[in-house]
């Protein structure tokens, strides 16, 4: 193919000259990532089925790079403060005990880094220039952030008031571990209408 040739063609290609046209399908592999971690959930427990400390920083760190990817760095820069201050919160307040972690008001903390990161890619596939396929794929990021949210929540009620969860299986009150808070949390939204 000569060079006059392989030009032409190339000015035929349609290059978007909107930086937003590029977002196409990125939301793709960050909704794999995260539904690959809910997957793979089982392999991060110790013994007595609860999550080991690799875990939620794993699950936590995902959102950030996806988020980098997505937004300006102007919007991300409090998501990084809030995750660096989430992981030096845990390491020399708690130990990354989960357990103390849980009863903490940094559940709380967790929950405004998910909901802003959450708010943060909503408003970033509403703009008009976004494509169809990353909306679609973005929604369920969304679903499973805004979930993943409220069950830090969830587990934060539940460790700091035991008898909060009722357990139809025991029968009985029981703490809720990180797989059964998110699983009530997304049931809870599903049937509230996301």
């Amino acid at each position: 193919m000569s060079r006059s040739c392989y030009r032409s063609q190339m000015r035929g290609l349609p290059i978007p000259t909107d930086p937003w046209k590029w977002l196409k399908n990125r939301t793709l592999p960050l909704l794999f990532v995260l539904v690959a971690l809910l997957a793979f959930h089982p392999f991060f427990v110790d013994g007595e089925g609860r999550p080991t400390t690799a875990f939620p920083a794993l699950f936590a760190f995902v959102p950030l790079l996806g988020l980098f990817a997505l937004t300006s760095w102007k919007r991300a820069v409090p998501l990084v403060a809030l995750f660096a201050g989430a992981v030096v919160w845990a390491g020399v307040g708690y130990g990354f005990d989960i357990n103390a972690i849980a009863k903490s008001p940094l559940e709380i903390m967790l929950f405004v880094y998910y909901m802003y990161a959450a708010l943060l890619l909503g408003v970033t596939l509403l703009r008009s220039s976004a494509e169809l396929d990353d909306r679609v794929y973005g929604g369920f990021v969304v679903y499973l952030l805004v979930a993943v949210g409220f069950s830090t929540l969830h587990r934060h009620i539940s460790a700091v008031d035991p008898s909060a969860y009722w357990s139809t299986v025991h029968a009985h009150s029981e703490l809720l571990e990180w797989d059964e808070a998110l699983y009530f949390s997304m049931v809870t939204i599903t049937t509230l209408g996301f």
